[in-house]
């Protein structure tokens, strides 16, 4: 449970950096969020294939 939340922080520290040097760079909210968005997509569903790739071996 610990390691999870250390991770967890982590994620949350580095995804509010990006949004920070996103922001200094001039990019619009609009766009900043819709990035983060399909970023979030893009790993939920590489996760999910990996899931789907391991119950298929064992």
């Amino acid at each position: 449970v610990g390691v999870q939340n250390f991770f967890e922080n982590c994620s949350m520290l580095l995804l509010i950096g990006l949004y920070v040097l996103m922001e200094r760079s001039g990019l619009p909210v609009v766009q900043a969020a819709t990035i983060f968005g399909c970023v979030i997509f893009v790993s939920i569903g590489l996760i999910a294939r990996a899931r789907l790739r391991q119950e298929r071996l064992a």
